[in-house]
């Protein structure tokens, strides 16, 4: 054994070291990174304050969906929609990097798709609905990470037959002048053949052209939800249940 192999054992600093070391950290890094994007989902003792003291709710509305039958559910769900509209008349966005849960939307009496999307989907998970949020990527994957290029924020919750679209800047529900149940697969159908049903049944938050909804992606940019970051935010859960279902 020569005198310099017990010395590189005790210093530590072989190439080879100093790369595994160097990857490790940077494995930390990505999966902080990818971490910081995660969007939590269930609702808290602040946020159901918020929604029966700004009358979104009642007493009687909390986890009680999955008791209803399929009329009582699209009775709740028109009431929840129609409530929030006329508690949030403005349209102007809450600034990125603030937060935007619900008594945040409810104080500015204010936001777009995104920021009133957060408070009804609060709103209708308390309420005991299974919800998903979608984000509608027009124009394809091509511009995920392309600001500027049009997007839209909407929802779509589950009831005894199916999944339903929820709108966020008008108060309308996938259900038309037939009774048929529309899910976002369907107004994607729809949409990208011209929309005649968006046409017909009014409605006109959605762009009659092609679009992909991404279920549980929240953003493409970060900077809606603590801790600010760039990466994209979305629900792990969300997104698997948009895979699976």
């Amino acid at each position: 054994m020569t005198d310099s192999q017990p010395a590189r054992r005790v210093h530590g600093n072989s190439p080879r070291a100093i790369v595994r070391c160097g990857l490790a950290v940077l494995v930390v890094l990505v999966v902080g990174f990818v971490a910081s994007g995660v969007v939590p989902g269930s609702p808290t003792d602040e946020d159901r304050r918020s929604l029966l003291a700004a009358g979104v709710l009642d007493i009687t509305d909390i986890d009680h969906a999955q008791q209803l039958d399929y009329p009582g559910q699209a009775a709740l769900l028109t009431k929840v929609v129609e409530v929030v509209h006329q508690r949030i008349p403005g349209l102007s966005p809450i600034p990125p990097e603030h937060e935007r849960e619900p008594e945040d939307v409810i104080k500015a009496r204010s936001g777009l798709c995104y920021d009133r999307a957060r408070l009804i989907e609060k709103a209708l998970r308390l309420a005991g609905f299974e919800v998903r949020h979608v984000f509608l990527l027009y124009g394809g994957f091509k511009n995920m990470l392309s600001a500027g290029s049009p997007t839209h924020a909407m929802l779509e919750v589950r009831t005894a037959k199916g999944w339903m679209f929820v709108g966020t800047l008008t108060p309308v529900l996938g259900l038309d002048a037939d009774g048929r149940i529309w899910s976002m697969a369907d107004l994607r159908s729809d949409a990208a053949s011209g929309g005649a049903a968006i046409k017909r049944n009014g409605w006109i938050e959605v762009i009659p052209t092609d679009f992909v909804p991404l279920i549980g992606v929240y953003s493409r940019n970060g900077k809606h939800y603590w801790p600010y970051t760039a990466m994209p935010e979305y629900s792990p859960t969300q997104v698997v249940s948009g895979m699976i279902d």
